[in-house]
Parts: structure tokens; C-alpha cells; sequence
């Protein structure tokens, strides 16, 4: 019996230093937008802030999520189908074995500024904490330009193909009283209408399932005004993202029983299933995103500066 005492006193013992190991923080940041993730070792990846820049993010190690955790998970960087999650996922695959639950967790992170100065690449390295199955998520920041795009590798080390279901480019969960959403739609000969959409509890979805003609109704673009119901150019915090993506897309906002709003940007899982052999990888598309103070005009011209730069 003792024998047998020892072995599971250790394992609990291992389990409560990992569940108490200090939270990392991954600071992702340009000259005025910050966006901040937290792990710790063996952990889940939380998303933290995205907004104005915060020069010392240290105390979001110890932030509390708006959300209950005995009514789901927090805001997870990159949520999968499993586990405690019940919202949307980000990820959704059945493993070569068959099993559909997929719980990913930190391995490492490492940032490197690349050739041109201006340009700064943060990769996060998660694992599911079963299969052999690796998901890293790779941030890009402009400095000057003030935006930060973002995608997702997916690596199979599984003995068999893994079905991808719902692949993602990226999930962005935001806290605020109000979210008036900003998007284009359209038809023929009376393209890109601007829509405003006071976004309330439950789901809304901007998508296009018409293959190449990606922006003949909807767009792959928006704008949020944070704590407003009123759009303006040059007053208010607006956060904007786009899609490098000319296929079939989706953009999905949902607003929990705890206000909070979960962006959701990738390729439409829609008909979408992909066969990810044994050692193979796959890469979503970019997801755009940059913050401003000054309104949807500081957004847009921010998003300008970096098309005619980098785009």
C-alpha cells in the first residue's frame, strides 16, 4: 500500500506546483497598441489586452477573467474544442484515433526582431496535453504602424491523418459596455454599403461562402467601436481587423452572458474539412488587426500606412 501511496502523493505534488507556477507574460507591442497573452508551464495560453500600449504589463500576470470559471474557460488565446470550453471554437479536429477533444497547452514562446527594425515576430508554441498534435501562434508587429497580424500553424505528429474541422486564424476576446460593429456589404452595382450593428448577446456572422468572389455581398473587414453605440472618424476607441484571405471566409462575434466579446476570424469551416497528414502542417491565413484612440479614421490610416509599407 505504501508503495502505492508514494507514487500518487508525487503525482498530486507535481500537479499543485504546476497548477501554482507564475503565469509568463507574452508582451506583443508596436509604439501605441499592446497585445498581451499569459502562461505558465503546462498550462493553458490566456489572452490578456489588446488596446492602447501598457508599458509595464507585469500585473496582467494576476489578471481575473469577466468570466465564471464554473461556466466555461477564461479567454484562452486560441480555444479548442474540449475541455471546459462550450463557446465557439478556434480550433475543432478529430484526432487519428478518432477522439474530438482537443486541449492545448503552452510549451514556449520567443520574440525576434526580424531584418527591418520596424518588425518584431513573437511565436507561441502550444501542445494538445494527449495527442501528438502542435499549434503555434504567430504574431507580427508593425511599430510604427501600429498593427499586429497574426496566424496559426498546425503540425500533426499523430501515427495517422487528422481531420481539421474548424481552423481559425485567430481569437480575439474584448471586454467592453458596448460594441458597435462596422462592415461593408453589398451587390452588384451597389457595392461596399457601410452597415452599423449595435452587437448585442449571442452570435453574428460576416461571412462568404462564394469561393473566389469573397467581397461581392460581404467583406472580410470591420470595424468595433468600443463603448459607444455612436460611430465617428475621429473620437472614440475602434479596434479594426482584416483578412488576407480571397477565399470563403468567416468572421464571427459573439457576446456572452458576462459581456464579453469573442472575435473569431479565419477561413469558413463550411465544407471546409482538411485531411492534415502524419508530419505535415497547416497554415491559416492572416488575420490584420491595429487599435486607436482617435476614432475609425486613426484605425483606417493606420491599417494605410501598413498596406502601403508591407501589404
Amino acid at each position: 500500500m505504501k508503495k502505492l501511496l508514494i507514487p500518487l502523493i508525487a503525482a498530486f505534488a507535481a500537479n499543485t506546483v504546476s497548477a501554482a507556477a507564475p503565469q509568463q507574460v507574452i508582451d506583443i507591442g508596436t509604439d501605441k497598441v499592446s497585445m498581451v497573452l499569459t502562461a505558465a508551464p503546462g498550462g493553458e495560453v490566456y489572452f490578456r489586452h489588446f488596446g492602447g500600449r501598457i508599458d509595464d504589463p507585469a500585473p496582467l500576470a494576476d489578471y481575473k477573467s469577466n468570466r465564471r470559471s464554473d461556466h466555461g474557460t477564461e479567454d484562452l488565446a486560441y480555444p479548442a474544442t474540449g475541455g471546459r470550453n462550450f463557446r465557439e471554437p478556434a480550433l475543432r479536429v478529430t484526432h487519428a484515433d478518432g477522439d474530438m477533444n482537443t486541449e492545448l497547452r503552452y510549451v514556449s514562446h520567443a520574440s525576434k526582431q526580424l531584418s527591418d527594425k520596424n518588425v518584431t515576430e513573437t511565436v507561441v508554441k502550444m501542445t494538445d496535453c494527449c495527442q501528438a498534435l502542435d499549434v503555434e501562434l504567430v504574431f507580427t508587429a508593425y511599430a510604427r504602424e501600429n498593427v499586429i497580424t497574426t496566424h496559426a500553424v498546425i503540425r500533426n505528429r499523430e501515427k495517422g491523418p487528422v481531420t481539421l474541422h474548424s481552423f481559425y486564424s485567430s481569437s480575439l476576446p474584448l471586454k467592453a459596455d458596448k460594441y458597435l460593429l462596422t462592415h461593408l456589404y453589398g451587390a452588384w452595382a451597389r457595392e461596399a454599403q457601410v452597415d452599423h450593428t449595435l452587437l448585442t448577446h449571442g452570435s453574428k456572422s460576416i461571412e462568404s461562402t462564394r469561393e473566389v468572389r469573397t467581397t461581392h455581398t460581404e467583406n472580410p473587414a470591420f470595424l468595433l467601436t468600443l463603448n459607444s453605440d455612436s460611430f465617428s472618424e475621429t473620437c472614440g476607441e475602434v479596434i479594426a481587423g482584416a483578412l488576407a484571405w480571397s477565399g470563403n471566409f468567416r468572421l464571427n462575434f459573439e457576446v456572452d452572458e458576462f459581456d464579453v466579446l469573442t472575435v473569431l476570424a479565419g477561413a469558413n469551416p463550411n465544407a471546409s474539412e482538411y485531411r492534415l497528414r502524419p508530419g505535415e502542417t497547416f497554415t491559416t491565413p492572416e488575420m490584420i488587426y491595429t487599435h486607436s484612440f482617435c476614432g475609425a479614421g486613426g484605425a483606417s490610416r493606420n491599417l494605410h500606412d501598413w498596406a502601403r509599407n508591407y501589404g
